[in-house]
């Protein structure tokens, strides 16, 4: 007799089957396992970000999505070194960047201004003029909407009184729902803007537009989820556009 210490001696063909069984395991699992990091921008809303991923999600089950909040630049940083796959964001990458990306233009939307519902009703019937002389939250400087706001301001010669400047759009609309000031926010989102932080909207300005991008690598073209992602933000601001 055969005294094995320490261990079991497995027959030839369990050793085969059992390592045929692993690599199946192996296979099949692959996809269960894949990860897909997506950056996002502090100025882009969470509503809308929702908006274009979730039925990618869904239909991606096999997936596991990872969510990362960063400035701009460091969510391209992290792009160039392969730690995430994708980029939601409310500006383009800059076309001498040192990092190769490529700006997908997902679309664009009307900005439109909120307050609370007592200050909107009374500044909506002469709006913009009536925002002058008002408290006005604006968006921080690497919002891709500040300079269009800035220069709009100047070109309609409205002199609201900037109160506060915000990074991030959440705190941002926080703030405007306790009554602070008016802020502005993209269009497709003003339902859920004055369903969540109960404030109305005072008017829109159509020439002042928030642009939308997905960043990705050059080489990520033909990943299915990223071009799953881009199609479905394209559907939706198309069709909140009208």
């Amino acid at each position: 007799m055969q005294v094995w210490r320490g261990t079991t001696r497995i027959p030839g063909w369990q050793r085969q089957q059992g390592a045929q069984l692993l690599e199946t395991l192996r296979t099949d699992n692959a996809g269960v396992f894949s990860e897909f990091v997506v950056g996002l921008t502090d100025a882009i809303p969470k509503v809308l970000a929702y908006d274009f991923m979730h039925t990618v999600m869904q239909t991606h089950s096999q997936v596991r999505f990872v969510f990362k909040e960063e400035r701009f630049d460091t969510l391209i940083s992290e792009m160039a070194i392969n730690h995430i796959d994708l980029v939601l964001a409310d500006r383009a990458v800059a076309p001498d960047a040192a990092v190769k990306l490529t700006s997908h233009v997902l679309g664009k939307s009307p900005v439109s201004f909120f307050a609370q519902p007592e200050l909107a009703q009374r500044l909506r019937p002469n709006f913009p003029y009536s925002l002058n002389g008002q408290p006005l939250l604006m968006p921080g400087i690497r919002s891709g909407v500040a300079t269009g706001l800035a220069s709009w301001l100047e070109s309609e010669q409205l002199t609201p009184l900037p109160v506060a400047e915000f990074d991030d759009s959440a705190l941002l609309k926080l703030f405007g729902s306790q009554g602070f000031g008016v802020f502005c926010a993209p269009f497709c989102i003003a339902a859920h803007v004055e369903q969540q932080y109960q404030v109305a909207r005072i008017g829109d300005v159509d020439e002042l537009t928030e642009q939308f991008y997905a960043l990705t690598r050059q080489n990520q073209g033909s990943d299915a989820v990223a071009s799953d992602i881009i199609a479905q933000a394209r559907a939706l601001l198309s069709k909140a556009a009208g």
